[in-house]
């Protein structure tokens, strides 16, 4: 159900990208369930290991466009 999907309790923050660990911003109105579910999914980004992956991720871009002469000469 569409309500459902897009109810900010159970789908609850955003999240940071950019920085050097986890961090979700949660909606400031929102009640216990809301608040519980942004700590879902910060630990859930924790468990999988995101922050690792996206590092590595980046790493590899970097290291395939990386040219002497800039990455327009590549």
């Amino acid at each position: 159900m569409m309500r459902e999907k897009l109810d900010p309790r159970k789908v609850n923050g955003g999240v940071f990208l950019g920085l050097n660990g986890i961090v979700i911003k949660s909606h400031g109105s929102t009640d216990a369930e809301g608040y519980a579910s942004a700590i879902e999914v910060a630990y859930d980004m924790v468990h999988n290991g995101l922050q690792a992956k996206i590092q590595h991720d980046l790493s590899e871009y970097h290291a395939r466009n990386e040219s002497p002469m800039g990455p327009e000469a590549a």
